[in-house]
């Protein structure tokens, strides 16, 4: 059996999590960032990971219990206020973990370092991806050659922004 070969589009953190997920199934994949490093730009702030979506994914990834570890304690709880100061909702973290906040630049750490050297292919800007004749596909990137997928390949997955 031909080992699959896969190509994702995209170094954000659903690229990351499934180059993770299918590399912990032993299935090669490449990803293809445009940016040229992984610190070429910030991150954002905080995200709530959902237990049955984001959770789900890191546990796929064999990676809940780093995710855990760099939750930012009470980061569920919320404040609303006028501009006066006067306080309209105040909800505590209701601690149940269902949806716990993360810096998102930790958690791409965490994908990052979770990946084997070579997985991502900085400063590569894929354009499209055009079908070939026998289930593999062509990935058309600039600046460069285009890239086919190697024989073998199920197809590209496709994650992220191109």
């Amino acid at each position: 059996m031909t080992p699959h070969t896969v190509a994702i589009v995209g170094a954000g953190l659903g690229g990351l999590t499934l180059a993770r997920v299918l590399h912990t199934h032993g299935i090669s994949a490449t990803v293809y960032e445009r940016e040229v490093s992984p610190t070429a730009r910030g991150q954002g702030g905080l995200l709530d990971i959902h237990e049955d979506t984001g959770q789900a994914a890191l546990q796929s990834a064999g990676l809940l219990d780093q995710f855990r570890a760099a939750v930012q304690p009470g980061g569920q709880a919320m404040r609303i206020l006028d501009k006066n100061g006067t306080v309209h909702l105040d909800e505590p973290d209701d601690e149940n973990d269902n949806r716990p906040e993360v810096e998102r630049s930790r958690l791409r750490q965490i994908l990052l370092d979770s990946l084997p050297a070579g997985t991502i292919r900085w400063g590569a800007k894929v354009n499209a991806a055009r079908p070939l004749e026998d289930g593999r596909h062509e990935l058309v990137r600039s600046p460069g050659p285009s890239r086919r997928c190697p024989s073998g390949t199920a197809g590209s997955a496709f994650a992220g922004s191109p």
